[in-house]
């Protein structure tokens, strides 16, 4: 679900109360900042235990609380120079359809940060931003509502679609997938399952105003215009924690000042989630100090290598058994470099929309399965895929339609996933009702793919009545073979009847009427619905009574 607030405020004294907390309490964490010009100010802050800063204390006392500002710009997403009018639709469930696995509030009215000039949104621009953070809700799941600050930015550098992070990281938090590991907040939420950043938002990203954007959500964005739904889903990917925090010294301080060398973990000594998969062309871990001090020259050139790769399991899977490519150019690019898919890999297959660069008149409108692998390797917890079983009862008798098809792996749902289901009788069966995990006689019926389904459409023979009466009643009479064929006093469906009129004295048969017509004396009828026909009877006398009624 995401839903649009009013103007919401971030504390000025926030980072301060970060601090307070962090001094005496378990969680801790990281709080988002600048640094263009000076050197960023680390604080460490060790309880009187003397721990070094990339020691690890004793495991029944928790991690010493750091808090930094962040020497990292924000990640950027830039204008692609070539336009390509490829379409990747929605995942194959559709955010309509599906329920959401987390709440998305998104403000439109946000404190500025980085330096950002802040217009209002179009509604139609707020319409396409919640659609594409929607897209996110039905993938990830999170007992904690995630907020998004969203500035529509007048002064965005020339060539920038858009630019975000999150808000936050944590480390040492209740179920924190790994230890001493910076987590981004809304990812530290998900796994804590507590809203560890209280009121604050989780998430800032900013679109250029200045671009010409398609604010469409069906995907047709014309040569000329750039798919809003596009650029917003890969800054939300950003915020969600697709980013490291490796760095190469750019002259302002971000490495100790040292040109040329690279460094991670902010000063803080500690790697990031997305760091822990990173790897060199040989298979080392960027991680290693012993080959790749931190920080050093080494590690600053293996990160303008072109040879950076993710290394986890559910990535690799993803991408075919092999590592996945970072974006690694030979100059580095503060923003772009390292915490993107590599553009020439991956910008001409499904997996492009976490590229460094998107194209006008493209729309992808899905993370892809490499970034969904990166995603679940970092610590996002996806949508369970559950199994739908239908059978009718008694067999034969009819069958069960399910839409939408399957959407998880091609056999199974994604969890939150709402399937109709349709039982279709067979010739001379009728739906009865529902059983297994679906009740009821509403037929079609829904349910909600929230753990595996076993469901049974019941069916039943189709029974019909079949009244007969003769006129004038002491006319004569109408027999009917064969006798009854279902429950006693009427007939399965489909059964053929051969009606026998039989006049008493005095009295012919003359014609049929009702549900069956003519003068053929036997005749057949069909019992498919109830049936009502009557055996008309005459008198020699009045035969010329009515004879001139049937001629006319």
């Amino acid at each position: 679900m995401v839903t649009e607030t009013a103007k919401y405020q971030v504390s000025t004294t926030h980072f301060h109360v970060g601090a307070l907390l962090a001094m005496i309490g378990f969680t801790e964490k990281l709080e988002l900042g600048m640094r263009w010009f000076s050197k960023v100010l680390v604080v460490l802050v060790v309880l009187g235990m003397g721990w070094g800063l990339n020691a690890s204390p004793p495991a029944s006392v928790a991690a010493p609380a750091t808090q930094a500002a962040l020497p990292s710009r924000p990640v950027q997403v830039l204008a692609d120079s070539n336009v390509d009018t490829v379409r990747i639709p929605v995942p194959a469930f559709s955010p309509t359809t599906r329920a959401p696995m987390m709440a998305v509030n998104v403000n439109f009215s946000p404190t500025p940060r980085w330096g950002d000039v802040c217009a209002s949104w179009s509604p139609q621009a707020q319409s396409a931003f919640a659609y594409a953070a929607s897209i996110w809700a039905a993938l990830l799941y999170s007992p904690v509502p995630v907020t998004i600050d969203a500035c529509w930015a007048t002064n965005l550098p020339g060539g920038v679609l858009g630019h975000g992070g999150a808000l936050g990281f944590y480390r040492n938090f209740t179920g924190a997938p790994v230890t001493n590991t910076w987590y981004a907040v809304a990812l530290a939420n998900s796994r804590s399952g507590s809203d560890l950043n209280g009121s604050t938002a989780e998430i800032y990203l900013a679109l250029s105003s200045t671009f010409s954007w398609y604010y469409g959500t069906d995907g047709a964005t014309p040569a000329g215009q750039y798919d809003l739904v596009t650029v917003a889903l890969h800054e939300i990917g950003h915020g969600l924690g697709f980013l490291g925090s490796m760095e190469v010294e750019t002259g302002y301080g971000e490495c100790n000042g040292i040109s040329g060398y690279g460094c991670w973990g902010w000063d803080t000594g500690y790697p990031t989630s997305y760091d822990l998969f990173a790897q060199d062309s040989a298979g080392n871990s960027l991680l290693n100090t012993g080959i790749y001090p931190n920080p050093s020259l080494p590690l600053g050139n293996v990160l303008k290598s072109n040879a950076v790769y993710f290394s986890g399991t559910n990535a690799n899977a993803a991408n075919g058994g092999s590592r996945v490519p970072l974006y690694a150019p030979s100059s580095w690019l503060p923003g772009s470099s390292y915490s993107h898919l590599d553009y020439n890999t991956y910008r001409y297959t499904i997996n492009r929309l976490m590229v460094y660069a998107i194209s006008s008149g493209s729309s992808i409108h899905d993370p892809g399965p490499v970034t969904n692998g990166i995603m679940q390797d970092i610590g996002w917890q996806y949508a369970t895929c559950y199994t739908l079983t239908t059978s009718v009862n008694p067999g034969g008798t009819g069958s069960v339609n399910a839409s939408p098809a399957p959407n998880c792996n091609g056999t199974q749902y994604y969890s939150g996933t709402i399937v109709t289901l349709t039982a279709n009788p067979n010739l001379g069966y009728a739906f009865s009702s529902w059983s297994g995990d679906a009740s009821g006689s509403a037929n079609p019926t829904t349910i909600t793919m929230n753990a595996n389904k076993s469901v049974t459409a019941n069916f039943v023979v189709q029974c019909y009545t079949l009244t007969t009466t003769a006129s004038p009643s002491g006319g004569g009479s109408v027999s009917a073979n064969p006798a009854p064929n279902c429950n006693g006093t009427q007939y399965n469906a489909g059964t053929s009847v051969t009606l026998t009129a039989t006049a008493n004295s005095g009295y012919f048969f003359f014609l049929w009427s009702g549900d069956l017509s003519g003068t053929t004396n036997p005749a057949n009828v069909t019992m498919n619905s109830n049936k009502t026909i009557t055996a008309i009877f005459s008198t020699p006398l009045n035969r010329f009574t009515f004879l001139p009624l049937i001629q006319k």
